[in-house]
């Protein structure tokens, strides 16, 4: 492989490590929101826990959990990009 290539796969690796790092606080950032979420739901009384609002909740809940899911296998999938392309 000739310079210009290697130094193009360069930027392209700092770019995807960028990208992680964005992706790592995005993640940290829905994992907050979760747990607040869910804390709140604990916090209810069950007479609302036990209901409609408690229901939607949990499926924000839920929803969260799957987002924060897929981002952690998004950010595992760069990481994997960035060291197969760096044993170039």
């Amino acid at each position: 492989m000739n310079n210009d290539r290697r130094k193009r796969i360069k930027e392209v690796m700092e770019r995807i490590t960028e990208i992680h790092a964005s992706l790592t606080e995005i993640g940290e950032e829905l994992e907050s929101i979760r747990d607040d979420e869910q804390e709140a739901y604990e916090n209810l009384p069950d007479s609302i826990r036990d209901g409609d609002r408690g229901d939607e909740m949990n499926d924000y809940i839920c929803q969260l959990e799957t987002a924060c899911d897929q981002i952690t296998e998004a950010s595992g999938q760069l990481e994997a990009v960035n060291e197969e392309i760096g044993s170039i």
